[in-house]
């Protein structure tokens, strides 16, 4: 037998008597050679491995073994940790992302290659152009700090855009009475107008005249101490109502206490609320000279007055819209 531990001699040779040099000599050889061999006391729950320099073998503990085959935990490796196990249970398919949804918990999310590419933008500006594909109107209106740099950005005027104002669609009457009341009244905020806005004001309501014979109604439209429109006129007797409606335009005159208007009363003279209307029934008033001063609040006001008191003669106002032009 010949090997790393023991090599023989041959002596003695067979058959042959040997002298106690030659014995000796081998028993010192197998002794060398079991030297070689981890030795068992003391060495309990180790693990034998041949030593460094390959003469013979030593024994290891566990920690040491770990160091020796690069395998100690924090160091060379990564201990059990519940994130990783928890990440390691994903599907890991194409366009996800992972998130937490709670304490060492992993799920996963879309994430698109359009998502992808907006992330990598590396200023908001490329988030919103390249990321977002906004166009350079899109993107200067995004970053307008007020509705008013909003509306330059678009090229909108609102002086040319009508802003309802008001709208009332109470039902007022004036029965039984010949004093001129009140249909409809809305106090315009102080500079409303300036020098170059208008007002439209339109009207619809109805008339009842039923007394036996023909009764006036005259409307009026004001605005702050002036009657800017006043018109009278007559429905003949019926037992059913006719309609009429309004339409005024009072506008600045280029100064903030100058302003004009021009109004069109449309009675309807035959009976019913509903139908066509001649141009012989259509009134249309102008007012040149009116000088209120728009940089105070000025009330608008709208007006009926009957003929005669009766209860079977009344004048309805239904609904009123104020626009800002």
């Amino acid at each position: 037998m010949a090997n790393d531990y023991f090599a023989k001699s041959g002596n003695p040779s067979a058959n042959s008597l040997g002298d106690s040099s030659l014995i000796r000599a081998e028993i010192t050889a197998l002794e060398a050679a079991f030297d070689k061999l981890a030795g068992l006391t003391g060495n309990g729950d180790k693990i034998v491995v041949i030593n460094t320099g390959g003469t013979g073998q030593t024994v290891k503990t566990a920690a040491e073994l770990k160091t020796l085959l690069g395998l100690v935990i924090g160091t060379n490796v990564q201990a059990q940790d519940a994130t990783l196990q928890s990440l390691s249970a994903l599907g890991t398919a194409a366009d996800k992302l992972a998130y937490t949804t709670g304490v060492d918990t992993w799920a996963e999310a879309i994430l698109t290659s359009v998502a992808r590419t907006l992330l990598a933008q590396t200023t908001q500006a490329l988030m919103r152009t390249t990321g977002l594909g906004a166009t350079a109107i899109g993107d200067a209106l995004f970053l307008a700090a007020t509705a008013a740099a909003g509306r330059a950005t678009l090229g909108v005027d609102l002086d040319l855009i009508a802003t309802s104002l008001d709208r009332d669609v109470t039902v007022n009457e004036v029965v039984n009475t010949i004093t001129e009341t009140t249909v409809y009244s809305f106090s315009v905020p102080a500079n409303t107008l300036s020098t170059n806005r208008s007002l439209r004001l339109s009207m619809i309501g109805d008339v009842l005249s039923n007394t036996g014979i023909a009764r006036n109604l005259t409307i009026r439209v004001k605005f702050g101490a002036t009657t800017i429109f006043t018109r009278s006129d007559g429905f003949s007797d019926s037992a059913t109502r006719y309609g009429h409606a309004l339409r005024l335009s009072l506008s600045a005159a280029n100064a903030t206490n100058a302003q004009v208007s021009e109004g069109t009363w449309t009675p309807k003279t035959s009976v019913g609320v509903t139908g066509e209307v001649s141009g012989a029934n259509r009134w249309t008033g102008m007012h040149t000279s009116i000088a209120e001063d728009s940089t105070l609040a000025q009330t608008l006001a709208i007006t009926f007055e009957l003929s005669a008191a009766s209860a079977s003669l009344s004048a309805r106002c239904h609904t009123v819209l104020l626009e800002l032009i």
